[in-house]
């Protein structure tokens, strides 16, 4: 019965010191630490209460002194939940208390009473020691206080005639070195709970360190961007924007690219802010400001100077008049009403523009002449762009024209498929022609691809016309077989973005399917530099060509940058020198270099070659003394109609 309540209300107490939320080593250390005040505080009063009533009050006050300190540890263990108290207070106990006990008793209960501090000593060593070494300890306590006790039941019955001197003295010593063993073991102890909360105060110190490292990081990243990063809409401020400008321009300096500036400011946008508040005002920068950003390619800066002016960078330009189609496509995306908190607004922009390097190389001034540009284009009623240089402007003006007009004059019929021969200089042999478009425009006149073969590509207008002039050069050719006339290989020009598609490979088939065309009459050009910018996706669909019977070639060779590793790899059978190498013959050293070099080359590679653009005699001689017999251009023909080529095929 006692037993159970004695277990009961220490179960209680264990639960309520021990919690739920304590890791396992401190649920351990708890318990540990809890046993001992528990089992020897009852025993010390016991003790106490005995030896008063011997009249030994004494040593009676050393046990009850501990049993008072014990009940205070547990009441104060029970209220505050925190062991180290109790740990400090078992380690004094243990350190000073068996001296007290010798000096007081001076015999040999002492050594025995000693040993009851001792055998607490292993439950200190499970929180530190490992288990095997604690039980050792264990096990050799327990066996001396059997010892001790049995000898202490000798001396109270007097039969110490038994003893021999020598055995009382060697218990005496035994039970000294237990008393000092189990000292030594919390004095570890407490050496390595005062390390372990040297570490802890260190680890907490460290993550306080890191933390607040990442604190710094974190607010020297916002000072970054409040110092780089407009705080209204998110985008590059002024500082940041001249820094990425001055390293575009470092950049098209090595590469020789162009750059183009856009000054963009909204037109009428105080009206909004005076009328309606700045609140709103902010809203509406924030809207153009999203515009603007799905309007730009990846590559584009984009900015905020202030206000409502915004500009952007637009870098690694082949044509530095591309960058009117941008600023037409803004013009576009701004014409749609913005929608906020149940107002709608129309939003319009004046556009400058600034070139690089035409207008100029300086950083200031580009910017300068794009803020002119954009007064100009004010001036000239708000809502379009300008170029600095006026004829910029109108060149820009014309491609908007020519953009607008492409599909429909597709359908119009205004294209046109003009047919250059190619002729054998040496046996003045007519082997074939290449298939050119002209786009005979109702208010512009006859346009030159040169004006508008670089607008098709940008826009991917290419694919139709190139598929448009394919099918219409293809029937001509049947047309002439039917009527036994010669006109040798045609010759197409291919656009990489037709060259890329996926299906290109099938639609080309369906052509030749749907025109009755053959395909070993045929020969397809694909420019150099379009070629090397996917090489291993051109090869692959080069080589399907190649297998379908038609042949290949290489247009404007010397021009670009090849490979000569993916020269040897290409399913090519022809090199077409570009005209910009002929026009200097043969008096240009570069020309001439250049010239026999690619000739040269061709015949290592065992692949036939062909010049373009020869419009004299002397360019036609020197070219027919080094190697190339096929000539294409003015010196023998102009691109003709088809009807026109049919007379010279009857010839």
């Amino acid at each position: 019965m006692l037993i159970g309540l004695i277990k009961k209300y220490f179960n209680n107490y264990v639960d309520t010191v021990v919690l739920p939320t304590d890791s396992k080593s401190l649920k351990l250390k708890k318990s540990s630490l809890i046993i001992v005040p528990l089992i020897i505080g009852p025993a010390a009063l016991i003790w106490g209460v005995l030896y008063i009533f011997l009249g030994e009050y004494l040593s009676a006050s050393i046990p009850l002194s501990y049993s008072v300190v014990s009940l205070f540890n547990l009441w104060h263990l029970y209220k505050t939940k925190n062991i180290i108290l109790l740990q400090q207070i078992q380690m004094i106990l243990v350190l000073f208390l068996p001296f007290f006990l010798m000096w007081s008793l001076g015999g040999f209960a002492a050594g025995s009473f000693v040993m009851l501090w001792a055998f607490f000593a292993p439950i200190a060593a499970l929180m530190y020691d490992n288990t095997k070494t604690s039980l050792y300890w264990f096990y050799a306590f327990i066996l001396l206080i059997v010892f001790s006790v049995n000898i202490d039941q000798a001396l109270i019955e007097n039969r110490t005639e038994f003893l021999p001197p020598i055995a009382i003295e060697l218990f005496f010593l035994l039970n000294i070195s237990a008393a000092l063993s189990g000292v030594f073991l919390l004095i570890k102890y407490f050496i390595n709970e005062k390390d372990k909360n040297a570490n802890e105060r260190l680890e907490k110190e460290h993550k306080a360190l890191l933390l607040s490292t990442e604190k710094l990081k974190r607010a020297n990243i916002k000072l970054k961007t409040l110092a780089h990063f407009d705080s209204l809409t998110g985008l590059p401020n002024r500082e940041l924007f001249y820094d990425r400008l001055s390293q575009s321009i470092e950049k098209a300096i090595r590469h020789k690219n162009e750059l183009a500036l856009l000054f963009v400011d909204l037109d009428r946008f105080k009206q909004i802010n005076d009328s309606l508040g700045h609140s709103l005002g902010d809203k509406v920068l924030q809207a153009v400001a999203a515009r603007l950003k799905n309007c730009i390619r990846k590559e584009d800066s984009l900015a905020r100077l202030g206000g409502d002016e915004f500009i952007i960078l637009m870098d690694d330009l082949e044509k530095g008049g591309n960058a009117s189609l941008l600023a037409q496509k803004i013009i576009d995306s701004l014409a749609e009403p913005i929608y906020i908190d149940e107002h709608t607004f129309y939003v319009t922009a004046s556009i400058g523009i600034s070139l690089y390097p035409q207008d100029d190389k300086d950083l200031h001034t580009l910017l300068r002449y794009a803020d002119t540009a954009m007064y100009k284009a004010k001036k000239e009623g708000k809502n379009n762009f300008q170029f600095y240089a006026s004829e910029m402007t109108d060149l820009a003006v014309d491609n908007v024209i020519m953009q607008a007009n492409m599909h429909t004059a597709l359908e119009n019929g205004e294209f046109v498929v003009y047919y250059q021969p190619q002729i054998n200089a040496e046996t003045l042999q007519h082997i074939g022609m290449e298939a050119l478009v002209r786009w005979e425009h109702p208010s512009m006149g006859l346009i030159t691809p040169t004006r508008f073969l670089s607008l098709a590509e940008e826009t991917g207008f290419i694919v139709s016309l190139d598929q448009w002039v394919m099918k219409r050069a293809m029937r001509q050719m049947v047309q002439w077989k039917k009527k036994g006339l010669n006109p040798g290989i045609l010759a197409l020009n291919l656009s990489v973005k037709q060259l890329h598609q996926k299906d290109f490979i099938s639609l080309f088939k369906s052509i030749l399917i749907e025109t009755g065309c053959n395909a070993e009459c045929l020969e397809l050009e694909v420019t150099e530099s379009q070629i090397m910018n996917h090489p291993e996706d051109a090869i692959a669909v080069l080589n399907k060509l190649r297998n379908m019977g038609i042949e290949l070639a290489i247009d404007d060779f010397g021009t670009g940058y090849s490979s000569l590793s993916y020269l040897k790899r290409l399913p090519i059978g022809k090199l077409k020198i570009d005209k910009t190498f002929i026009c200097g013959l043969p008096d240009d050293e570069e020309d001439v270099g250049i010239a026999k070099a690619v000739i040269a080359l061709a015949k290592s590679l065992k692949l036939s070659v062909i010049a373009e653009g020869v419009e004299t005699q002397e360019q036609r001689d020197f070219l027919v003394k080094h190697g190339c017999d096929n000539i294409q251009g003015y010196y023998y023909s102009k691109p003709l109609l088809a009807h026109e080529m049919e007379k010279m095929l009857l010839k």
